[in-house]
């Protein structure tokens, strides 16, 4: 009987150790799968704006820092905005105005200009932002960061126009006065590059409050419950998007785009302390390069923002910087492919001609206030 007992001990002090060890491993291998994805608070502020905004910024936790500040995701405070400086100036757009704040020289620049010329400024670029998201964007930073700029550059480009008719369009959600109330994000059964309802339902499974091995059971559990989901097929491929360039353009998705960049200007002008909105937009590769003749961009975004300013009664408030005016001026002894990131599909530019030309320039005219609609 003494024996009996002695092995029943040392058999619960077996399993006791196996399971604390099990309980342990589970913990470290649920902490790694964790790093992987924001924490608890940078999640819910992310879902919590993209159900107006579509999406926000990449969520990976490494790239913008979202757990140290998961307004990161929006945008990005160079120098705090303020009343007794000369200028509170707001950056939107998509990954051409989020490379402000990707490329430290930019960066660096950005900070010596805030500095010297005292100016508030905060970017706000976020990838594939176009007309819609931005409309509600600046919307939002109003109203919940009581941020009012009273200069705002939006940067468009070329791919805004497949972005904003193929991606957003569908996604616009009006009120009863028709106004814009948010562009809703895409369904779970999306196959689009920005259909996140799958990361962060494994986001909250490996950021919950449960021991590891509980969150491993989650997992499991997600896994069959939903292996059997239907994916739509994807609508808003690159191919898509660069076919609308290439001369893919009807009446209709023209007025489309037109009454949407309409709109966004009406926003931005909906706070009377709103100066001057700037549109910047600049050339691709294949609207400049003469290797590119067989396979050329005959539709330039441009064209439609005079179109929409023109139909605009803030007409006089809104300036344009089109860097396809004068390219070669802008560029004078650059070859191609010192401007052009190698093998970029989208075009964005080299860290020298972004800095060097393109912000140096945008800066010069609206620090100046001497340019009008191009």
């Amino acid at each position: 009987k003494t024996n009996m007992s002695k092995n029943i001990v040392i058999l619960f002090v077996t399993l006791g150790i196996l399971l604390t060890l099990a309980i342990i491993t589970f913990e470290f291998l649920a902490a790694a799968q964790a790093k992987h994805y924001p924490d608890r608070q940078a999640v819910e502020f992310y879902t919590t704006y993209m159900d107006k905004l579509h999406h926000l910024r990449d969520p990976k936790p490494n790239r913008w820092k979202l757990d140290e500040n998961p307004r990161n995701a929006l945008y990005t405070i160079v120098r705090e905005f303020a009343n007794d400086l000369k200028s509170n100036i707001l950056i939107q757009g998509d990954s051409w105005a989020e490379q402000f704040v990707e490329s430290p020289q930019t960066l660096q620049y950005l900070s010596t200009i805030a500095r010297t010329s005292s100016t508030g400024l905060v970017v706000a670029g976020i990838s594939s932002y176009a007309p819609s998201p931005m409309t509600m964007q600046l919307r939002i930073i109003r109203k919940d960061f009581d941020m009012h700029p009273n200069k705002i550059i939006a940067v468009i480009d070329q791919t805004d126009l497949g972005d904003e008719i193929c991606r957003y369009n569908l996604r616009r959600k009006l009120g009863s006065q028709k106004e814009l109330v948010a562009v809703t994000p895409e369904p779970i059964d999306s196959m689009e590059t920005f259909s996140l309802t799958e990361y962060f339902e494994h986001s909250q499974i490996w950021s919950s409050r449960k021991l590891g091995i509980f969150k491993y059971i989650d997992r499991v559990i997600y896994h069959f419950t939903t292996k059997d989901r239907k994916k739509l097929p994807q609508r808003c491929t690159f191919s898509n998007i660069k076919k609308i360039l290439s001369g893919d353009l009807n009446q209709e998705e023209k007025s489309i785009f037109v009454k949407n960049l309409l709109g966004y200007i009406d926003e931005v002008f909906v706070d009377d302390g709103v100066k001057s909105l700037y549109f910047v937009t600049h050339p691709h590769w294949n609207h400049v390069d003469p290797s590119t003749a067989s396979h050329r961009y005959s539709i330039d975004v441009g064209r439609l923002i005079r179109a929409a300013v023109k139909k605009s009664k803030w007409q006089p408030f809104i300036k344009f910087v089109d860097f396809h005016v004068n390219f070669h001026r802008h560029y004078e002894n650059w070859e191609t492919k010192e401007i052009f990131l190698k093998a970029d599909k989208a075009s964005h530019l080299t860290d020298k001609a972004f800095v060097g030309v393109y912000t140096k320039y945008v800066f010069s005219k609206v620090l100046s206030d001497s340019i009008g609609v191009g």
